[in-house]
């Protein structure tokens, strides 16, 4: 993570825009919230807007001091003379008070209280400020707060960049913002109200006027996630505190890949993707930070690494190993064994629990607990003979699980690497029953109640971690079509920011 001024990493990122990699530039994909809201701070409102909205909403703002009895008068004489309601009677502050309060009730007291906070703010604050705050906090539907998160959402472009079009359309919606999203055709009819309005007060231009109309803006929305600050130092590249704005490692078609998956998951499922030992796309039932945060046994995703640490020291390709029991304990295993011994590669490919623990067994203990506690950045006495089958007692996160995988795939290729890739490639031709290009690892924990998959080649892991009752072991939990096609390379285009 790349701060621009190291005294200012303590400030609040509340607000900021998070941008990830896209196909051609970067491109928005969430905002830094602390609740539901995606409100997204802005560091310069356009004059352009600010005239607009003046105009339309507040034509006396600098003149009233929070109420304006000459602008209800205004508006509804304006009303009349239009058939409908153009105009409202509320101030912009009064706006400003409404969005603050959250209450949009039409009761009397709710009014009474929004008009004395108006003239509260206004003994407060000078009107650049409120004018400020007014475009930092209204509501524009979708649960989207404030002009940036608005111009971000609507057009996917700063408020900088919006064309006039996009400005008067957006003042259009303000008036009701899940009405007008909803009805285009009254979202337009309000738009040509607006132009209109705009062009008997001389602020629009004939020639504008009529390209206004003739070329009205197409919203094109686009959910922006709300993410909690603490997924920050995890994704991030560069932070610009002028511009709020956080350039990430996300890519975003890959982030669109695996939001559709957890959308339509009928567990609560946490997925992340690596690319080369870094995080490119993040997305959890759970909400962001929990894939991160949240440790648990993992199972047996751990025995890719014992496999390769194991044959490295002494284990045979063609050592038999006791399927059914162990010089320790009687062990569950997951699935029946077919035959009383496998090799160590039979007992990777079937996931047994004995083979690995006698093979350790074989090896030595402590030998193999040092690669453990070495391997998983944990204090020795945490390793027990529970560790080889993926428990300790501080557990793994989702997060720190993808990082093992990230690392092990980075590392220089070695012969017993190769075998155990082949085995995990295996794994995945077996229960698609199809040829695949990438390896497959899956391992269930605390009953069956947790299930890992861990699936990837050279370029890309991607790593799930499902939630729900599958005591049928991983029966309901698979890759759809769109993340195979992803580790099979069909899209070719979807890498060529990682080249």
């Amino acid at each position: 993570m790349y701060i621009e001024d190291m005294s200012l990493t303590n400030i609040s990122y509340e607000g900021y825009v998070l941008y990830g990699k896209g196909h051609r530039k970067p491109a928005p994909f969430g905002i830094i919230s602390s609740d539901y809201k995606r409100k997204a701070m802005l560091s310069h409102v356009p004059s352009k807007m600010q005239k607009y909205l003046i105009e339309v909403e507040d034509r006396r703002f600098y003149k009233h001091s929070g109420l304006d009895y000459k602008g209800i008068a205004r508006a509804i004489a304006t009303n009349i003379k239009h058939g409908r309601m153009l105009q409202g009677g509320s101030t912009i502050t009064q706006q400003l008070a409404r969005n603050l309060m959250e209450d949009n009730g039409k009761t009397l007291s709710r009014k009474i209280k929004e008009s004395v906070y108006a003239i509260q703010l206004e003994k407060k604050y000078v009107k650049d400020c409120i004018i400020n705050m007014y475009f930092d906090n209204v509501f524009w539907g979708n649960n989207v707060y404030g002009l940036r998160a608005a111009s971000l959402s609507y057009f996917k472009k700063e408020p900088y960049a919006l064309s006039e079009q996009e400005v008067i359309l957006l003042i259009t919606l303000l008036r009701g913002p899940n009405l007008y999203l909803k009805n285009e055709d009254q979202l337009y009819q309000r738009y040509v109200l607006l132009n209109n309005l705009l062009l008997d007060r001389n602020i629009l231009s004939k020639r504008h006027y009529d390209r206004n109309i003739k070329h009205w803006p197409v919203i094109q929305y686009q959910k922006l996630d709300s993410i909690k600050s603490s997924v920050i130092s995890y994704i991030a590249d560069y932070v610009d505190t002028k511009n709020r704005k956080i350039s990430t490692t996300i890519d975003v078609r890959l982030q669109k890949v695996i939001e559709d998956y957890v959308s339509t998951s009928k567990r609560p499922v946490s997925v992340l993707v690596f690319s080369k030992d870094v995080l490119c796309a993040i997305k959890s039932s759970y909400g962001h930070e929990y894939p991160l945060t949240y440790k648990s046994n993992v199972g047996s995703t751990l025995k890719p690494f014992l496999y390769v640490f194991l044959r490295e020291n002494g284990i045979a390709e063609d050592d038999l190993f006791s399927t059914f029991e162990n010089p320790f304990e009687s062990i569950r295993e997951g699935n029946a064994p077919q035959k009383p011994y496998y090799t160590l590669n039979e007992g990777l490919l079937e996931s047994n629990n004995n083979v690995f623990i006698n093979a350790a067994h074989k090896v030595g203990l402590n030998k193999t607990y040092d690669y453990l506690a070495c391997l998983l950045n944990k204090d020795r006495d945490e390793i027990s003979l529970s560790t080889i089958l993926g428990s300790t007692s501080t557990g793994l996160s989702l997060f720190e699980l993808g990082q093992l995988y990230s690392k092990f795939l980075g590392y220089e290729n070695s012969r017993y690497k190769e075998e155990c890739l082949n085995v995990l490639n295996l794994n995945a031709c077996r229960k698609w029953s199809s040829d695949t290009e990438f390896f497959l690892k899956t391992g269930t924990t605390n009953d069956n109640r947790e299930c890992f998959l861990i699936a990837g080649n050279k370029d890309l892991i991607l790593c799930f971690l499902e939630h729900g009752d599958v005591s049928a072991y991983f029966k309901g939990m698979s890759l759809t079509e769109s993340t195979k096609r992803l580790l099979c390379r069909k899209d070719k285009n979807l890498y060529k920011w990682m080249d």
